[in-house]
């Protein structure tokens, strides 16, 4: 009987929530400064990036990936006039795809930037997708964090998302030479 208390609690412990939570806060992070925008995000060692990425995507400036999930980001200088129209366009062109629904918004802040966010479902190649895609704007840029990865895996990476973005920090020429 002792044996199968010590089975139920160790599959307790292991399968729950706060302890997953816990195992993904001990990721080890490095940070990179991006080398087509002026700034730094944290991403985990075990990760691959493309610092610049080699893409068809001209507002794509950052990437970084593992097996079962990735991070973009974009950086766009159009006039969108706005922050809030930048937001309503990126809404639209998420609503624009069919079988794309969203799930989730809010805001929040990056690098003390006022930003949104939108959680969204998506099928890809028979997998059902999940993502949360950041929105903010500095400098005249607006720039989007696009974090991917089946929805079967999201919960999974959504601190890791939450720390890569809470990571983002602008940074200047005068940072670097000091």
């Amino acid at each position: 009987m002792k044996r199968w208390s010590v089975v139920l609690f160790l599959i307790l412990f292991l399968w729950n929530p706060l302890t997953l939570m816990a195992r993904e806060k001990s990721v080890e992070f490095t940070t990179y400064r991006a080398s087509l925008a002026s700034f730094c995000v944290d991403i985990p060692k075990n990760w691959e990036v493309e610092n610049p990425p080699q893409s068809l995507n001209p507002y794509l400036v950052f990437l970084a990936w593992n097996p079962e999930t990735q991070v973009e980001v974009t950086l766009e200088y159009k006039d969108f006039g706005s922050f809030d129209r930048f937001r309503e366009r990126v809404r639209e062109d998420i609503i624009v795809f069919p079988n794309v629904t969203i799930t989730g918004e809010g805001e929040t802040t990056i690098d003390h930037s006022p930003a949104y966010w939108f959680d969204y479902l998506f099928e890809e190649e028979n997998t059902e997708m999940q993502g949360r895609l950041y929105l903010f704007t500095r400098n005249q840029g607006f720039y989007r964090i696009i974090c991917l990865s089946s929805r079967k895996h999201f919960q999974r990476y959504l601190p890791i998302f939450e720390h890569i973005t809470q990571s983002f920090t602008f940074v200047t020429d005068r940072d670097e030479s000091q």
